[in-house]
């Protein structure tokens, strides 16, 4: 296209035209002219290229070999268990909480009955395991700072410091998104468009949640599906700590340390430059192929150990109350002894001759007697019946 106002005119003047030259097609040299009042063409052209250039800050964003992983980390992850991740989960430091792990026997990488994937660590993993999650590393740097830099679109009203940060029950449409300061999301929000639209939040420090809310995807009608989750990026400048039993959606580069709440669930990615800490999270790529089963976080078996202990000790006592009745016999043999010397007066009339000739002889005689005559009485009754 080529413009030209050969004649000067006044500013005043309303009736401002310009000549526009414009090659209908490549194979014509037809020329078109076209007369309009100048600032309307200034306006048009402006909004042209307003449309190019937040056209071309929308991009997807490129995170290269990060782009293999659901959670990736220059530092330390740490799991609460149990959690669940589809996906790979890589660090070039320390990945605790997934036991019991398993080495591959090319000790490339490691399994996990929480891990639907790989882990990979540079500390104990062969080559090219190391270098491999160096580049993914730098990758993920790049990533970052290329969402940092993106012009944020227009208007400023809209797409800039939108609810001072207290965002809830927000809808968002595509573009790119900045905030001055911090975010917190205390309520669902919605994001609105089609399965090509690219969504790019800014954050300049930390991102918080709320417990228990949400991210939910909704289409704006126009007949190109949901708006993906991989074509979602927030972009942290702080640190991001999400609440319990919060659901989000995107891929988030986050330039601190990152803590998932207890039940917490990502769709998207989690790419990290410090610590990330979760504590029985689920994970998963974005947009997971159609038909997979949901997945299923293997809950911890019973514990019933603890009940036996107490049903052991009630049979024990048992076992001693028989000995109580034990010594009962033992006192009434004591007994007799004492009272044969005050029953012999009057038993002597029946059998006189022992009484006189052995004095120890009485007490043997009335054991055999009580014996027989009275077996359900004790032995003190039976000497009554003696006489």
């Amino acid at each position: 296209e080529r413009f030209r106002d050969p004649w000067p005119r006044p500013a005043a003047r309303e009736s401002e035209t310009l000549e526009l030259l414009a090659i209908c097609s490549p194979c014509s040299a037809a020329r078109q002219r076209v007369e309009m009042p100048l600032a309307t063409m200034r306006t048009r052209l402006g909004l042209v290229l307003l449309a190019v250039s937040s056209a071309a800050a929308a991009g997807p964003v490129d995170l290269g070999g990060a782009d293999d992983f659901v959670i990736l980390s220059k530092a330390a992850i740490t799991n609460a268990p149990q959690s669940l991740v589809v996906g790979n989960v890589g660090s070039t430091s320390a990945v605790t909480g997934f036991e019991p792990v398993t080495k591959d026997s090319s000790n490339e990488f490691f399994t996990s009955p929480q891990i639907v994937g790989r882990l990979f660590r540079s500390t104990d993993c062969a080559e090219p395991t190391p270098t491999m999650l160096t580049g993914a590393v730098a990758d993920m740097d790049t990533a970052y700072e290329d969402a940092k830099v993106r012009p944020h679109s227009l208007p400023s009203t809209t797409y800039v410091d939108r609810a001072a940060g207290a965002i809830a029950y927000e809808t968002f449409t595509a573009g790119v998104y900045l905030w001055n300061a911090y975010v917190h999301i205390a309520s669902p929000i919605y994001i609105s468009g089609g399965a090509p639209d690219v969504f790019i939040f800014k954050v300049i420090n930390y991102v918080t949640t709320a417990a228990s809310v949400s991210v939910i995807l909704i289409e704006d009608g126009t007949g190109r599906g949901l708006p993906r989750a991989e074509n979602i990026v927030w972009q942290v400048g702080g640190y991001l700590v999400l609440g319990a039993s919060s659901d989000m959606k995107g891929t988030f580069l986050v330039n601190l340390y990152v803590t998932f709440g207890a039940g917490s669930s990502l769709s998207g990615r989690i790419l990290a430059k410090a610590a990330i800490e979760i504590n029985t999270a689920q994970f998963a790529y974005p947009n997971p192929p159609p038909g997979s089963p949901p997945p299923i976080i293997p809950l911890p078996p019973p514990s019933p150990p603890p009940s036996l202990p107490p049903s052991h000790p009630p049979s024990p006592p048992p076992s001693p109350s028989p000995p109580p009745p034990s010594p009962p016999p033992s006192p009434p043999q004591s007994p007799p002894p004492s009272p044969p010397p005050s029953s012999l007066p009057p038993s002597s009339p029946p059998s006189s001759p022992p009484p006189p000739s052995p004095p120890p002889s009485p007490p043997l005689s009335p054991l055999p007697s009580p014996l027989p005559s009275p077996p359900p009485s004790p032995p003190p009754p039976s000497l009554a019946p003696n006489p």
